[in-house]
């Protein structure tokens, strides 16, 4: 013990040094890499800040991306030749979104739509140069990223956009982070944030554009969540301007090399000075305990139960003491050895099991039959494996019990369930009781029986008699010769004989008519001595002299020889059955005239999802008559096509949830539309008996609804919606929770409208006004909904947008208003005035309209053909100042 205590101390000094040494080299790389990211990020950033200005100083100088001919773009190519020999690839691109001219040429590329590509969405929209995310060409696939810029011609106007590519896999500057190593195996690498991050520099080609779940570690690293101890050391740091995180990795065989070298020194160090100090010690107290180790180890074997060995015990050279105390123990050994083997033979002889314990209930002694009922080797049983046959639900009570009886010194009485491997529980009566010698207790001795078959025979009895004194049914019994011997309190409740009298004093001629006691001795004896039992019906007498028909079954019982024994009788008011069951048949009828008159269909599906009831109605629909149907499933009558259709709410009405729907159907050009329920039918525990199904033809009702719903929503003039249906959007947009940002609401007016009423007459004042309906159609998105309350006066309801583009949008709508409207000869000048409210949560529509009507009466008061903003500080825009927006 000595020894080990100062060989742990030792070790415990060490390691800790060695867990501080391991934390301080961590912590030293950690910050060296983390100013090698830094400073990689800052390079990167102000690289691609350097590019980006570039390309925004090229387009600057630029001012139109169609050429008349190749030889022009090659010379417009060749005049910015500095700008475009910096990246892979340099192209105009119109505002449709078409690719004008390239550099280095490529024709395939010349006419490509980029229209859905971020970059160019971003560059027209907000009119700045832009950045993309990483994305492949449309042509060759390649990865790269594109600097986007606008183009205006002289007058301001935007005409196109400048885009430079650089590829991801060429040899410039992103291109290169790939193959930067730190140290030996460490790389750095790029991920486009996000909420699907993707990779945009990786050493490893297949990775680029690669989700980051690719690399587990560094997801993991971006998340925040903490790396263990065997996964790489990575570094992070974000470039904002571009959206970008530039991270390193370094393995973990690199980071933890320099502790290796010193965990080796250390370790051999540490080794050889413990080895050193644990011999020294080892070999002193070796030396100062070698007397006491001989007796020591000539008595230890005493503890482990070899008796025997103790008779014949000799410990070597030895002081004279010692030896005066082996011959002593000699003698008294072998008086103990022959007794126990006496009690030995006693108690293997008994078919009681008896086990013997110590204080601390370790088993010292158990017989052959204590292993025989416990199903154990005597080696098990010595090391108290019957805990582990315990029953699971005794086994905490059971030991329980044993050790508070142990520490209290009391007698233990139990009944244990014991699981033996391959045979059926068993009961066991335990009995154990303290063995006291001057007073104090020097362990237990105990006795097992197993008492499994006595249980289980007083449970059986016991369990009968309660099933025969609870059962409603009337039960009798009679001997071999027809005497009764034995009635349940049922059957003399149901014939009304009183509990006191001896059933001795009645014969079975008391309980049934002679024609049933005829019967019983001419047929339902001889069947039942033939088969063993017989059931049927019979006529008893009843406490008021009633015949009433039972159920009745007769059982012959035999004795161990075959010999018949007794007779059981066991009889049932069945009254009210066949009461129940001629009411069943004239509500099945019933309900079968009252669904047969119905024209809709009518069904019940049962929970095995086959029919169990159909009306006129479906049987004529499905072209089958009533009995071919029911006991098929619907999957057979409908098909599996149509079934699939039905399978989702015929599951969850069998489920318990009662299912209500339309639905659509063809027949030949005509459409019908059908309402469906699907009720659910429970039992009285709650679960399904089956579904029953209604399905009602609604086609007139539904074709009403949608003819009056449009006719209520429309503008006939413009087709636009109206001012119900404008209501009705702008009460759906006001209470939409899940956007950030609601939309607005646009008020329109057109300027001087009266006027062409009064001079051109109201047919062309109509025409006006569908030509500038169909106007605001081409200028608000498919999203959007435009209305027309009634004059001239329009309305537009815009979902969520951003400020710049609510602004275009209304400067749109005054330039188009400004158009002349031109109709054979007559050519027409007007104007509009724009009132503009930005829609807000919780707002009434009201308030809404409201604001956006001041708006409109102050670009109005303004002097008209221009748009006022309800929240915004002196924003408006004359008419030709508006038209300019792209």
């Amino acid at each position: 013990m000595a020894t080990i205590l100062v060989a742990a101390l030792l070790c415990i000094a060490f390691l800790a040094e060695r867990t501080k040494f391991r934390s301080d080299i961590q912590v030293l790389i950690q910050k060296h890499q983390q100013a090698l990211v830094k400073d990689a990020a800052t390079d990167l950033r102000q690289r691609m800040d350097d590019y980006l200005d570039i390309v925004q100083r090229t387009a600057a100088q630029t001012r139109t991306v169609h050429f008349g001919s190749l030889q022009d773009a090659r010379r417009y190519f060749a005049s910015i030749a500095p700008t475009a020999g910096m990246f892979d690839s340099v192209f105009l691109v119109g505002m449709d979104g078409k690719v004008t001219a390239v550099s280095p040429y490529v024709e395939q590329v010349v006419g490509v739509d980029v229209h859905d590509r971020d970059y160019f969405k971003q560059v027209v929209v907000v009119g700045q140069a832009a950045v993309s995310a990483p994305l492949r060409n449309r042509i060759g696939g390649a990865p790269n990223i594109v600097f986007a810029a606008p183009v205006s011609d002289d007058a301001g106007h935007m005409v196109g956009v400048l885009c430079a590519s650089l590829g991801l896999l060429r040899p410039n500057f992103l291109g290169d982070m790939r193959t930067t190593r730190i140290g030996e195996h460490g790389y750095l690498f790029v991920v486009q944030r996000g909420n699907a991050p993707v990779f945009v520099i990786h050493p490893d080609d297949a990775k680029l554009l690669a989700n980051t779940s690719a690399e587990p570690d560094i997801e993991k690293a971006l998340a925040g969540q903490p790396l263990d101890e065997t996964a790489p050391m990575i570094t992070l740091e974000n470039v904002i301007a571009t959206g970008w995180t530039l991270g390193s990795v370094i393995p973990r065989s690199e980071v933890d090399a320099p502790f290796a070298v010193m965990r080796h020194r250390l370790g051999w160090a540490s080794l050889f000075l413990i080895a050193l100090v644990a011999c020294s010690v080892w070999g002193g107290m070796q030396l100062l305990l070698r007397p006491l180790h001989r007796l020591h180890v000539a008595l230890r074997r005493a503890d482990h139960c070899e008796w025997d060995g103790l008779t014949t015990l000799d410990v070597g050279h030895a002081s004279p003491e010692i030896d005066s105390i082996v011959r002593g123990l000699r003698a008294l050994m072998r008086q103990v050895v022959q007794q126990r083997a006496e009690l030995e033979a006693v108690n293997d002889a008994s078919p009681l099991g008896f086990f013997r314990t110590r204080n601390d209930g370790r088993t010292t002694y158990v017989n052959n039959a204590y292993c025989r009922i416990l199903g154990l080797s005597k080696e098990d049983a010595l090391a108290d494996s019957w805990r582990d046959r315990l029953a699971p639900e005794d086994k905490e009570r059971a030991e329980r019990a044993w050790d508070a009886s142990r520490e209290a010194g009391l007698v233990f009485r139990d009944l244990q369930r014991f699981s033996i491997p391959g045979e059926p529980e068993r009961q066991i009566s335990v009995t154990a009781a303290p063995v006291v010698v001057d007073g104090a207790a020097q362990g237990y001795v105990g006795v097992i029986e197993d008492i499994t078959q006595r249980v289980r025979a007083e449970q059986a009895i016991g369990a009968l008699m309660s099933i025969l004194e609870a059962t409603p049914d009337f039960i009798a019994q009679t001997d071999r010769y027809g005497q009764l011997t034995y009635i349940n309190p049922a059957g003399r409740a149901f014939a009304g004989i009183p509990a006191d009298k001896a059933i001795s004093e009645t014969t079975i001629t008391d309980y049934h008519p002679p024609e049933t006691v005829q019967f019983l001795k001419d047929v339902v004896v001889p069947t039942a001595l033939r088969s063993g039992m017989w059931m049927g019906e019979t006529l008893a007498y009843n406490a008021k002299r009633e015949l009433v028909p039972v159920a009745h079954t007769v059982i012959v019982h035999r004795d161990s020889a075959g010999k018949l024994d007794h007779y059981s009788a066991l009889m049932r008011d069945i009254r009210a059955e066949k009461a129940a069951k001629e009411a069943v048949q004239r509500n099945a009828e019933t309900l079968q005239t009252v669904t047969d008159a119905m024209p809709g269909q009518v069904l019940f599906v049962g929970a095995d999802g086959q029919y169990e009831f159909v009306n006129a109605a479906y049987a004529s629909e499905m072209g089958m008559s009533r009995s071919s149907l029911v006991g098929k499933t619907v999957a057979e009558v409908v098909g599996l096509a149509a079934y699939e259709r039905l399978r989702e709410p015929l599951e969850k009405a069998l489920a318990g949830n009662p299912q209500r729907f339309e639905r659509e159907e063809r027949i030949g050009s005509s459409l019908t539309y059908q309402e469906v329920q699907y009720v659910p039918q429970f039992r009285a525990d709650g679960t399904v008996i089956g579904v029953h199904i209604l399905v009602t033809d609604i086609t007139a009702r539904k074709e009403k609804e949608v003819r009056l719903k449009a006719l209520s929503m429309t503008d006939h003039l413009t087709g636009l919606l109206n001012r119900a249906g404008f209501d009705n959007q702008m009460e759906k947009a006001l209470s939409s929770d899940n956007r950030r940002e609601l939309g607005a609401l646009l008020l329109i007016d057109l300027d001087g409208f009266k006027r062409v009423n009064d001079t051109y007459g109201h047919a062309t004042g109509d025409e006006v006004l569908r030509a500038f309906a169909d106007r605001l159609r081409t200028v608000t998105r498919p999203s959007d909904f435009v209305a027309r309350f009634g004059g001239d006066e329009f309305a537009v309801i815009v979902g969520p947008v951003n400020d710049d583009a609510l602004h275009k949008l209304a400067g749109r709508i005054v330039s188009i208003g400004a158009r002349p409207y031109k109709f054979g000869e007559v050519v027409i000048e007007l104007g509009c005035s724009v009132g503009v409210a930005r829609l807000s949560h919780n707002v009434d529509g009201a308030v809404v309209f409201s604001a956006a009507d001041d708006a409109l009466y102050r670009a109005k008061g303004h002097g008209k053909g221009r748009y006022e903003f309800s929240d915004d500080v002196a924003v408006t825009e004359t008419a030709s100042e508006s038209s300019e927006a792209p």
